[in-house]
This record gives structure tokens, C-alpha cells and sequence, in this order.
């Protein structure tokens, strides 16, 4: 006679949001198609270095991890140290692998005679760039928005309030 199964704890099931399906797949395709296909014809001669390509898909895998499965389901339900986590991870590890992901010529028509060149050159000084980062970080845990973040489904998607 087989032996009952105990059932899955919450926090143990990988459940992936189709919200965070769509939206890392479409990150990926984007990236994809931009080093493929679309690539500029004046970066064609450009080669795209391994260590650029692991760490965009190391950004997507961290994305992936904190948005999806047992960590989302702690951190939507059940510890708040769970959700601090994903917030860190979300804001401090991710983008950085991303960018470094991301090769030079791929972004370099953002900045060629556009107006995000002098935006870009002052909002990444790091005193400037670590201010904003504090002043944003500070301002969302702000009781209002906070718990406007808690209390409207739009302004944060959480396992309890549908997101599956």
C-alpha cells in the first residue's frame, strides 16, 4: 500500500504569475531579436562577449526567482523578511546584471544627440544616483503609499489578490 503524501505546504509550490511569464519572455525575445536579427548594421562587427550574455540571463533568472514560485508566495502571504528579499533583489541586483548584459551599441543610439545624454551623464553620478535610489526607496515605504501598494490589486500584484 503506497504512503500518503502529505500536502504541499503554501510555500513550497512554484507557481509562475502569467503577468511575470509574459513580461520575462518578452524581455528575452526583445534582447534576442536586438544582438540577432535586429541588429544595428554599424555593430554587426561587434562581437557580444559570454560574460555580457550570462549576466543578462542572470538578471532574468534573479527576476525570475523573486517573482515567481515559493518567495513570491512567502513574501505576498506570509514573512515580510521574504519580502524584503525580493525588494533588494529587485532593486539592487537585477538591474546591475541587466545593464552589464546589455551591450554598449545596443544603447549607444539612445544617447547620440538626444537630450538623455545630459540627463544620463548627471542622474549617474553616484552621489546623485545614490540620493534618487534613497529618496524613491524612502518614498514607497511612506505609510500612504504603502499601503496604497497593499490595498489596490494595480499597484502591486500579491498571491491573495489574484495573481496566479
Amino acid at each position: 500500500m503506497p504512503e500518503p503524501t502529505a500536502p504541499l505546504l503554501p510555500w513550497t509550490r512554484w507557481m509562475v504569475p502569467s503577468e511575470a511569464a509574459v513580461a520575462l519572455a518578452a524581455i528575452l525575445a526583445a534582447y534576442v531579436a536586438a544582438i540577432g536579427l535586429l541588429r544595428p548594421r554599424e555593430a554587426r562587427g561587434e562581437r557580444l562577449a559570454s560574460s555580457q550574455a550570462l549576466a543578462f540571463a542572470g538578471g532574468l533568472l534573479s527576476l525570475f526567482v523573486v517573482l515567481t514560485g515559493p518567495l513570491a508566495d512567502l513574501a505576498g502571504t506570509f514573512l515580510f523578511s521574504a519580502h524584503m528579499v525580493q525588494h533588494l533583489t529587485l532593486s539592487l541586483a537585477a538591474p546591475p546584471l541587466l545593464l552589464l548584459g546589455t551591450p554598449s551599441w545596443l544603447i549607444r543610439p539612445l544617447l547620440v544627440h538626444s537630450p538623455l545624454v545630459h540627463v544620463a551623464r548627471i542622474l549617474t553620478r553616484p552621489a546623485i544616483a545614490f540620493a534618487a535610489f534613497s529618496v524613491v526607496f524612502v518614498a514607497w515605504h511612506l505609510p500612504v503609499l504603502y499601503n496604497l501598494a497593499l490595498a489596490y490589486r494595480g499597484v502591486q500584484m500579491t498571491p491573495e489578490r489574484g495573481c496566479s
